[in-house]
């Protein structure tokens, strides 16, 4: 994408995002002091030579977009990391947006590697915005003259990572050679493979839904001891562990710490909606690279692949018996039963998964089938009642 550059440009857009300033009352200063606190203090540039660092600062550029200007495109090669000056940045894929990005976010770091580099993602500004912008070729010119930062960052700039970032139809391959599995932190097993099709939450799923899904993993680098998703934050997305070690500890682990290495994934859970809440910090021990399934991408994916849906429910359906017994001693309904007849009952009962916004039962129409909520929560509507009402 042709970024705007002229002078007129540049001049209304500095004025345009001036005045949005002025009128925030929690403004963080100018664009250069905030860049100037924000750079070094990037992960990326975490414990580097200040010399280096300095370098690097230098070599950043302003750059401005207008209203829906892209910023890069999943389509096209992008050579340029991007850190948000001003302005509002989003992320989409297939018209779905992913994200919202934030003053001082960093964005597309993946673009800095030593070979070509197609994201999965658009980025598009959203507003008039401003943002510092450093090519691969500028960050290779530092790296040359600093070689005790290049070897830092070997795993940046080597080649395998383009292979995230590539269609899996196209030649590009995650797959490592290892076959060792680890436990997910949700409680499923996840092949060291980076191949959809070894991980139990897309057990029975057709192979041209699962190249669907992997053409649209966003690729992302987390550096040494940077957090990828925090305990009681929100978060609907699912992540798989391609290179590099994650430490999982929190309520969701009893508070011990969980290694989770190459072929690992966690938070599958929270995108099928089995769980809600973050339950345990997830942190880079070291540079790791993971790939992102955003639930919004994945509930686009089951709607443009409808088949999918009863394989998925199989798998959530199975992970809620697992969490759940059958005991209905404590319903209401049979407290004061023996524990015989209840466990007689339980061998008749049939689990069945109702998603978010569907009905359990209608209204007026017949039904004989006793439905016990196991997990979740059910409010009645009763429109007829409310129309009513004077």
């Amino acid at each position: 994408p042709r970024v705007l550059q002229s002078p007129e440009v540049t001049r209304l857009l500095t004025e345009d995002l001036d005045h949005a300033a002025a009128s925030e009352p929690n403004s963080q200063g100018s664009p250069a002091q905030v860049m100037e606190q924000c750079i070094p203090g990037l992960n990326l540039l975490r414990h580097c030579d200040k010399r280096f660092i300095d370098r690097l600062c230098s070599k950043f550029n302003r750059q401005f977009y207008i209203t829906d200007q892209r910023l890069c495109r999943s389509d096209m090669e992008s050579d340029t990391m991007f850190v948000v000056a001003r302005g509002d940045v989003r992320m989409f894929m297939e018209g779905v947006e992913i994200r919202q990005c934030t003053i001082s976010q960093v964005l597309n770091v993946l673009a800095l590697t030593s070979d070509h580099y197609i994201p999965s993602y658009t980025l598009a500004s959203s507003s008039a915005s401003e943002l510092w912008a450093l090519t691969r070729a500028e960050f290779t010119s530092a790296l040359d003259a600093f070689p005790a930062e290049k070897r830092r960052m070997a795993l940046l700039i080597s080649h395998p990572l383009n292979s995230l970032a590539v269609s899996s139809s196209s030649g590009g391959s995650t797959t490592p050679p290892e076959h060792e599995h680890h436990r997910s932190t949700d409680g499923t097993k996840a092949s060291a493979s980076c191949d959809l099709s070894g991980f139990e939450i897309f057990r029975g799923c057709s192979p041209e839904f699962l190249a669907w899904v992997q053409d649209h993993l966003e690729p992302a680098i987390y550096f040494a001891d940077e957090v990828i998703v925090k305990e009681g934050s929100a978060d609907d997305s699912m992540y798989i562990v391609c290179q590099g070690l994650v430490i999982m500890e929190g309520t969701g682990t009893q508070h011990a710490q969980i290694s989770l290495s190459r072929g690992a994934i966690f938070g599958e859970q929270r995108l099928l909606e089995v769980t809600q809440d973050v339950r345990s910090t997830a942190t880079a021990v070291e540079t790791t690279l993971v790939q992102i399934l955003h639930r919004p991408i994945f509930v686009h994916a089951l709607q443009r692949f409808p088949a999918e849906v009863a394989s998925i429910d199989d798998v959530v359906v199975s992970w809620l018996n697992t969490q759940h017994s059958r005991d209905i001693s404590k319903a209401p309904l049979f407290v004061g039963c023996s524990k015989a007849f209840c466990q007689q009952v339980g061998r008749f009962l049939h689990t069945r998964l109702i998603h978010k916004g569907d009905f359990i039962v209608d209204e007026a129409t017949e039904g004989d089938k006793l439905i016990i909520l196991c997990t979740g929560s059910a409010a009645p509507e009763r429109a007829s009642v409310a129309a009513a009402a004077p």
